[in-house]
């Protein structure tokens, strides 16, 4: 087995997003997410909300609309939404078969222009690992 292992994620802070936060990597959502993954076997993709809406604006709106998302409701949307919900968000957003993901994490943080920056990760458990994962904002995989 080939082990990696995700970026530990910030706990929640309200208001750490905004202009003068100071979040990175900073724990949105996550469900069946691990800590450490068989990198032979397991699969995890990410992607950062704003290099998609460089390349991809038309079918971003298009996310957007079909799961009534607005921006500035970000990190409420993501807490109001059912796991299964936010999953198929998320795979529709980075067009990729919701079939084979069985997890997901959002993190943000802030970067030095002041403005927010968000990533999506999905995971992939394979079904003859034996990957951990967890969920929530009480997880190991959450610096404490």
């Amino acid at each position: 087995m080939n082990e990696f292992f995700v970026n530990m994620a910030e706990p929640y802070k309200p208001n750490n997003m905004g202009s003068s936060g100071k979040a990175k990597f900073m724990l949105i959502a996550q469900n069946n997410f691990p800590l450490s993954y068989d990198g032979d076997k397991d699969k995890i993709i990410s992607a950062y909300l704003d290099r998609i809406q460089g390349y991809d604006k038309l079918h971003i709106s298009d996310c957007f609309k079909k799961f009534n998302f607005n921006e500035r409701s970000f990190e409420s949307y993501f807490k109001e939404k059912s796991p299964k919900v936010v999953l198929s968000f998320i795979c529709e957003l980075l067009h990729q078969d919701c079939n084979i993901y069985t997890g997901y994490r959002i993190t943000g943080m802030v970067g030095g222009n002041s403005y927010p920056y968000y990533l999506f990760e999905l995971f992939s458990k394979h079904p003859e690992t034996d990957t951990e994962v967890y969920s929530g904002h009480n997880a190991p995989n959450i610096q404490h």
